[in-house]
């Protein structure tokens, strides 16, 4: 597994802990904290944001996205809507259909 994967694991893991809970640390912090260049944290904070987890404001920061929403799906990810509301009946209907 590369840095930037081991990196975004532990950040998942104290964004769950509650460790962070509105915004990451700064470039510079995480660089320091990981001991990593500014392209490997960049690399973690893109996969976070891939994944939905995080999204960033320019000149700000980035912050940690709020899942209070139960019906609340990732849009970019490649699993389907089946996998994520497995939980949840789901159905389709025909509206029209023409020749």
């Amino acid at each position: 597994m590369r840095k930037y994967q081991l990196i975004a694991e532990d950040l998942i893991i104290k964004i769950q802990d509650g460790v962070y809970q509105d915004k990451l640390p700064s470039e510079k912090a995480l660089m320091a904290l990981y001991d990593s260049s500014r392209n490997t944290i960049r690399k973690t904070t893109d996969l976070l944001e891939m994944k939905g987890i995080v999204y960033r404001v320019h000149g700000s920061g980035v912050y940690i996205r709020k899942m209070d929403n139960p019906y609340a799906i990732n849009l970019n990810s490649l699993s389907g809507v089946g996998t994520v509301l497995v939980d949840r009946k789901l159905s389709s209907r025909l509206l029209s259909f023409e020749v």
